[in-house]
Order: structure tokens, then C-alpha cells, then sequence
């Protein structure tokens, strides 16, 4: 099973480290799973405390950003 998911960081909608400190704890007790997180802000790859097996620029408009890989094991 795959997550994938576009939190918010900010640009359209309100996001903090609260946000991501709650998404991490979430998302590292997924054992077995792989989460991608397509990340517009550094914020959230500190949160995850992890580090990605893949890390990818990509653009998401004109918002630069990171698809960030997980494996959760």
C-alpha cells in the first residue's frame, strides 16, 4: 500500500510544524507502507525525521518543491 499525499505548506493554505510534527507521527506508524509527500517547504522532510529513500525536485506550478519517498519499515 502507497500514501500519497499534497499537505499544505503555506502557499494557498495555512500549514505549521505543528501540522507536520502530527503528519509525521502519523505516517511513521504506518510500518509496511510507502508514503510520498510532495513537499513545498523543508519543514516537512525535518518532520518526518527520516530520510528518503528518493527525494525528486519537481514543480507543483510554479511552487518548486520535493516528492519526498518513504519507506515505512
Amino acid at each position: 500500500v502507497c500514501i500519497v499525499t499534497n499537505p499544505p505548506y503555506g502557499e494557498r493554505l495555512d500549514a505549521d510544524e505543528a501540522l507536520f510534527a502530527e503528519m509525521a507521527g502519523v505516517f511513521t506508524r504506518l510500518t509496511g507502507r510507502d508514503v510520498d509527500i510532495l513537499a513545498g517547504t523543508p519543514a516537512i522532510e525535518r518532520a518526518m525525521r527520516l530520510r528518503p529513500v528518493n527525494s525528486y525536485p519537481v514543480w507543483n506550478g510554479t511552487i518548486e518543491c520535493r516528492l519526498l519517498c518513504y519507506e515505512i519499515r
